[in-house]
């Protein structure tokens, strides 16, 4: 992770070189804070110890944890800062002294004169001590009267092409370097894209990396999907995707898991040459009046309400002689190219019985309660309710199903929906 921290490596090693007052370091989880620090610690010939105070419930453990590190021989134990500055001054130690501690935000939680005594080492110890505090939090909140501010130094967040390199040369540590960055680098911005609004963590997101991208080179090892046929690749990853988007920090799914999911999902993918993914599955939970009516939903937000009577009207009506409205080609396209960018409008609820009642075949028997139906696609999210189920018959709704779903659906019922739609047809 000290990729992109090069910058903040050379003045941050210049800065203890010159000084040995405090340095407060801040910035987010995963942004290099503590990589940098143990990079110039391996360089330096000083004392250097580290201590996560996340682990020290009581100012005690803190304390001993130092002494042990600094004095090991030695058993001494206090529980005071005064009685850990009088231990020390009693040591004879030659070279500086650096201590790094993570997650400082903690001592806020403590007595502010553990604070004020960790600043003052140098002059109640007589020793080169330098204390380095690692916060994910701006020191503002430490702020205090009783000691003087140290040294602020920040680590500014990673941008998405930093992250994405990142990622790339941690998976490049862990496998094969034989594979280019034509096929790692497009599986790490498809990691990027999927999780990164749920989980900005950089750390998760390398382990979700790891993890993932195994699978990912699975077919191109066995010769089944070519490195350069990115969609199939999208489609073979998707379902592992699915199992961890749900478990983001949980880490409940182990690599046996994995194995054991990939080998029936590359069963299914060469025997059908696709994959079925979670929500695209045409299953028996539906109803035959519910698929019905899930169709009917997705023609009445897509098609405009004047087109019902022609695609849906039982009785042919007749039309007059002249008066015909005049449309050209090429509005008539531009008007369903608006149509598929604009997504799916809502409808009231009587214009969506209107053509379920108009496509519904008349050898299938008649659904005991289509309003109750419709409220379990409702809380199935398939429809979206645009208002309150006050007046249920003025309710308005919009279908939340893809082309791709209700075309299955249709071909379920045998339904040619194509027929019926105002963009295709």
């Amino acid at each position: 992770m000290y990729l992109h921290r090069q910058d903040q490596y050379r003045h941050l090693k210049a800065l203890l070189e010159t000084s040995n007052s405090a340095i407060f370091i801040h910035g987010k989880e995963g942004v290099g804070k503590l990589e940098v620090i143990k990079k110039i610690m391996d360089e330096r010939d000083d004392t250097y110890l580290y201590v996560d105070i996340w682990d020290c419930f009581t100012p005690r453990i803190l304390f001993d944890r130092m002494l042990s590190h600094l004095l090991p021989e030695d058993t001494v134990s206090c529980d005071n800062p005064l009685d850990f500055a009088s231990i020390l001054k009693n040591q004879q130690i030659d070279k500086n002294v650096i201590m790094v501690l993570n997650h400082a935000e903690k001592l806020r939680d403590w007595d502010g004169s553990i604070l004020t005594a960790l600043f003052n080492l140098n002059k109640l110890s007589n020793l080169n001590i330098t204390i380095v505090l690692l916060s994910t939090i701006v020191w503002d909140r430490f702020r205090s009267k009783t000691f003087q501010d140290p040294i602020l130094f920040h680590f500014s967040d990673y941008t998405k092409e930093q992250i994405i390199d990142v990622i790339s040369e941690e998976i490049y540590s862990c496998n094969d370097k034989s594979y280019c960055q034509t096929v790692v680098r497009p599986f790490v911005e498809l990691i990027y894209d999927i999780f990164h609004a749920c989980c900005s963590q950089l750390k998760e997101l390398i382990y979700l990396s790891k993890l993932l991208f195994p699978h990912y080179i699975y077919p191109i090892q066995q010769g089944i999907i070519v490195e350069s046929d990115r969609a199939r690749l999208y489609k073979w990853i998707q379902p592992f995707i699915s199992q961890n988007i749900n478990k983001l920090y949980l880490r409940e799914i182990s690599l046996y898991q994995f194995d054991t999911n990939r080998d029936d999902i590359m069963e299914k993918y060469t025997t059908n040459s696709t994959i079925s993914f979670a929500g695209d599955s045409i299953d028996n939970d539906l109803s035959v009046c519910s698929k019905y009516l899930l169709i009917s939903s997705y023609l009445a937000s897509y098609n405009p309400a004047k087109l019902d009577g022609k695609y849906f009207a039982k009785i042919e009506v007749q039309k007059k002689k002249g008066g015909a409205i005049r449309k050209t080609k090429s509005k008539n396209k531009n008007d369903r190219s608006k149509l598929l960018l604009k997504g799916p409008k809502s409808f009231v609820l009587e214009r969506m019985l209107g053509i379920f009642y108009n496509i519904i075949p008349e050898s299938i028997p008649p659904c005991v309660d289509v309003f109750e139906q419709v409220r379990n696609l409702v809380s199935l999210r398939f429809l979206i309710q645009m208002n309150s189920l006050e007046k249920f018959d003025c309710l308005k709704l919009k279908c939340n199903v893809s082309y791709d779903y209700v075309v299955k659906l249709s071909k379920s019922v045998n339904f040619d929906i194509s027929k019926y739609l105002f963009d295709i047809c």
